[in-house]
């Protein structure tokens, strides 16, 4: 199956933005419902970026109705065999949230009760 060019560099430029924190890989199998599918893009945190989530990504520039829905239910997929990850369905690279690949928040700063 071809992709067209602007599916290419969206998912060519989600692998550039992520690979200084992940290990990425173009086409990721994923087995659903007995069939073989393939994600865009997945990214495993590096070894000292172990604060990071994993991520998976399926671009959408071009995609019919039918293949947005069935991408959709292989991200599903994806977060079920990695309940900590984050997924996204995206345009364009720049719609991926990276903020949200953080495990860890900021703690909350504790008010001191005074009496």
């Amino acid at each position: 199956m071809g992709q067209n060019k602007d599916h290419k560099k969206c998912v060519q430029d989600t692998i550039n933005k992520l690979k200084k924190t992940h290990l990425c890989q173009k086409e990721f199998p994923i087995f659903r419902e007995g069939n073989l599918h393939f994600l865009d893009t997945v990214g495993f945190p590096h070894r000292e970026k172990s604060y990071l989530k994993p991520i998976a990504i399926e671009c959408e520039c071009g995609s019919s109705k039918t293949q947005q829905e069935s991408n959709r239910l292989d991200l599903l997929e994806f977060k079920k065999r990695y309940p900590q990850a984050e997924i996204f369905q995206v345009g364009d690279s720049e719609e991926i949230n990276f903020k949200r690949l953080l495990r860890f928040s900021q703690p909350p700063k504790n008010k001191i009760n005074r009496f």
